[in-house]
């Protein structure tokens, strides 16, 4: 069976991303490559607040629709990708890391940093939930679940989350797709 996808979104002129990558993302690759858990991918755009350029032979063009802020981290099970990308009626069902789908658009959800601690609980209690369990699909679960008895603790002391609504939000945005 082919391991879900995870994704990490990002902007080359998001100073919280370049940070982020420079002091954080080989570490925290490393370990969530080590679990054996996911295959990760990269999407980078080059300027914020413009509906990304998606390369179509690599990433389906309905990640638009969650992409609201830098950095994100996406999860989506493999067979719903690949569907996606073959089809680009077909719409991605995953998961994205501190935010829920409300109405179709990822609202905030929690405030975690984006450790390999934080990071590999949320792919792990995911993994459990629909849609990862069912072929990916049913209807879209995302971020925090009630169902999650052993979230983890946020703990001010560890590297602070440029996806929480604070100082670190390096911008948070609407595309205007026409």
């Amino acid at each position: 069976m082919s391991k879900p996808l995870l994704i990490l979104t990002n902007c080359l002129q998001c100073p919280h991303c370049i940070r982020y990558k420079a002091d954080h993302w080989d570490r925290i690759k490393t370990v969530i490559e080590q679990s054996k858990l996911v295959d990760i991918r990269e999407l980078t755009t080059p300027r914020l607040g413009e509906v990304p350029q998606i390369d179509t032979r690599h990433f389906p063009n309905d990640i638009v629709r969650y992409i609201n802020r830098y950095p994100t981290f996406l999860l989506f099970p493999r067979n719903n990708w690949n569907a996606a990308l073959q089809n680009p009626n077909i719409q991605l069902t995953g998961a994205i890391f501190n935010q829920t789908m409300i109405n179709g658009v990822p609202e905030t959800t929690g405030n975690l940093p984006p450790d390999e601690i934080n990071l590999l609980a949320w792919i792990r209690n995911e993994l459990k939930n629909s849609p990862f369990t069912d072929n990916g699909i049913q209807p879209l679960i995302a971020g925090k679940s009630e169902k999650n008895k052993n979230k983890p603790k946020e703990n001010p002391k560890q590297m602070k989350s440029c996806m929480a609504d604070s100082p670190g939000v390096c911008q948070r945005f609407t595309f205007r797709l026409s």
